[in-house]
Parts: structure tokens; C-alpha cells; sequence
């Protein structure tokens, strides 16, 4: 958008800065779910390495299943976003603290 003669096409240029805006946010998006993905990963080596007779800590559990929650709103939400933009159906998977589901919408 800096380059030369980029602003001369006003119409054109609109619609390279309107698709520019929508890919930096989804991309900030999925950026986003990649660092709670591997925040539950760290936990969960935590969990692991902490676990006593199949027991983890109480307060590692909360957080655990606090972030796999989070992570797994933020899954929904693009998922929703996604069929919104392309209106088809899909196979998704929920990322759940203590299970998991795969379905098909």
C-alpha cells in the first residue's frame, strides 16, 4: 500500500486495504489461537510432570481446563466466522478439558 501510485485507483485501492484489514485480523486471530494451544501444551507437560498417584494439583486442573475452554471458544468462533464466509459445511474438532468431540455441521 506504500508503493508508488497505489492511491491513484481509489476504488482499487479500497478494496486492497478493506482484504488487507480482514486477513491482518483473521490472522491475528489464528496467531492468538496458536498461543493458547501451546500454553495448554506447557500446561499439560506441567500436569504431567506434577501428577501424583493420576492426581493433578487442583489449581493446575482449574487452569488447564480454564485455557481449553478459552481455546476451544476461540476454535468455535472462527469456525462460525469461516462458514459465515464460505457457507459450507465442515468437520470441526472441540478441544474440551477432559474430552474431546469431532462433528460434522
Amino acid at each position: 500500500m506504500r508503493a508508488p501510485g497505489f492511491w491513484d485507483d481509489q476504488g482499487r485501492a479500497q478494496q486492497v486495504s478493506t482484504r488487507y484489514s480482514r486477513l491482518r485480523s483473521r490472522l491475528e486471530d489464528y496467531e492468538q489461537l496458536a498461543s493458547y494451544l501451546a500454553d495448554l501444551e506447557a500446561l499439560m507437560e506441567i500436569a504431567d510432570e506434577e501428577c501424583v498417584a493420576d492426581e493433578v494439583p487442583e489449581e493446575l486442573a482449574a487452569e488447564i481446563e480454564q485455557v481449553a475452554k478459552e481455546l476451544a471458544s476461540r476454535l468455535e468462533r472462527l469456525e462460525a466466522a469461516r462458514k459465515v464466509r464460505t457457507g459450507r459445511r465442515c468437520c470441526y474438532a472441540c478441544i474440551c478439558a477432559g474430552r474431546s468431540r469431532v462433528a460434522s455441521l
